[in-house]
């Protein structure tokens, strides 16, 4: 089937706006599985992460595959010549860093969570009960329970990242 070039730019926006979304899930899933500590998890998290690079290697295909066609069909100048490469060296990260920074995220992260959810528990439901504006058990049920929750998981994090 060919394309015009209109609908080729706008498949390959949208290919190259879905092989982000692929990359931004991949690296969550990556770093969840590096502070996971249960098995089952991990196996699940792995199984993830291996649909992610699927769909990513599929993503990139058809994103030549498009762009191929263009340039074989002169509908489109070739791409740039590429810049040159940097001179100065990129330092990747250690396992141990990338852990820690993970966890300094999850620990920031869950902090802010537990902290609003401790607001709501403190301050927006005794306010809606007072004026009896709404059924606070129907609309936060459990709100205290997933408070609790959250405080622990936030200590278990703070107490990973103290190791």
């Amino acid at each position: 089937r060919r394309m015009s070039l209109s609908d080729a730019e706008r498949e390959l926006l949208s290919l190259r706006s879905n092989l982000q979304v692929e990359r931004k899930m991949l690296e969550s899933a990556e770093k969840l599985l590096m502070v996971s500590q249960i098995e089952a998890k991990k196996e699940k998290l792995s199984k993830a992460i291996e649909g992610h690079h699927s769909k990513i290697a599929s993503l990139q295909r058809q994103i030549q595959r498009i762009e191929a066609n263009k340039v074989a069909t002169n509908e489109v100048e070739p791409p740039p010549h590429p810049s040159p490469p940097t001179t100065h060296a990129i330092k990747c990260p250690t396992p141990e860093e990338q852990r820690s920074r993970v966890i300094n995220e999850l620990c920031l992260t869950e902090r802010d969570y537990c902290n609003q959810l401790r607001h709501c528990c403190v301050d927006v439901i005794p306010s809606l009960e007072k004026e009896n504006a709404v059924n606070t058990e129907v609309l936060f049920g459990n709100m205290n329970d997933v408070h609790l929750l959250s405080a622990d998981l936030l200590s278990a994090l703070e107490a990973l990242r103290g190791e």
